[in-house]
């Protein structure tokens, strides 16, 4: 009995490892947008911004790469956690870079990659991963992404337009 149970979660584990996501996507997948800041100078924006960074990279990959505050350009390194469907479960990968200027910035999202965690029929993670990076090229991986990235430009802009009392 526990051979059959054993052989049948492999076997789940096979075949969840080997579901397709769904049809590819067409051109590139990346978002970006510009947010209006009226009156804020581009110093002011990209410290803010900054400061942003470090609250929204919740997981300890996440990182800044680049930070200039002369151009007003943050780049960074986002690592998040996705589940399809269920039981697909991915780590995702995306660029992220801020652009400030005065009166607004830009937020480009860009690069997106995902590794494939091992699970168990259960959809319990296993530890590991089931092969290295890969591109993002499903439709429903792209939209998905599309969801998180307009979150944290939301989450971005109302960084950006909070007002800090002062101490």
């Amino acid at each position: 009995m526990k051979r059959l149970i054993w052989v049948l979660g492999i076997v789940c584990l096979c075949l969840a490892s080997c579901a397709s996501l769904g049809p590819d996507v067409n051109g590139p997948v990346e978002y970006n947008e510009v947010i209006n800041v009226n009156g804020m100078s581009a110093v002011d924006i990209y410290t803010k911004a900054n400061m942003w960074f470090v609250d929204a990279f919740k997981n300890a990959d996440s990182v800044i790469q680049f930070s200039d505050k002369q151009s007003g350009t943050i780049k960074g390194k986002y690592v998040a956690d996705m589940t399809i469907s269920g039981y697909q479960q991915y780590l995702t990968t995306t660029t992220i870079t801020v652009e400030a200027r005065d009166g607004r910035c830009r937020i480009s999202f860009t690069d997106p990659s995902f590794k494939e965690y091992l699970v168990n029929g259960y959809g319990v993670r296993m530890g590991g991963f089931n092969g290295g990076d890969k591109p993002v090229k499903a439709q429903i991986m792209a939209d998905n992404l599309q969801v998180e990235w307009k979150s944290l430009t939301s989450s971005l802009q109302k960084s950006l337009n909070t007002v800090s009392s002062e101490w």
